[in-house]
């Protein structure tokens, strides 16, 4: 997302900053206004990580990292993306 960003001409610190922001403050709405927001909530942390395992992903993975390190980045990864959802329920 580094390379995204400056590819973009946009700072990564302010970009992460303005996506905490708004993943926090979409999250408060979320559950100020809807009954079943830990539902949601769930669905939309589980479809991210899913998004995470694409088949030609994890191939590309595989070449670059080896089948060895490949599971211990397809782990990083589903736990860093997994965190915000983690921090914000706690």
């Amino acid at each position: 997302m580094n390379r995204k960003f400056r590819d973009g001409g946009v700072y990564p610190l302010l970009a992460y900053s303005v996506l905490s922001f708004l993943f926090f403050g979409l999250s408060v709405i979320l559950f100020n206004k809807v009954g079943y927001a830990e539902y949601i909530y769930t669905a939309f942390a589980l479809t991210i990580v899913g998004g995470l395992s694409e088949m030609r992903r994890n191939d590309f993975l595989g070449l670059c990292f080896g089948q060895g390190q490949l599971r211990k980045v397809r782990v990083a990864e589903n736990i860093l993306a997994s965190v915000p959802f983690f921090a914000f329920l706690l």
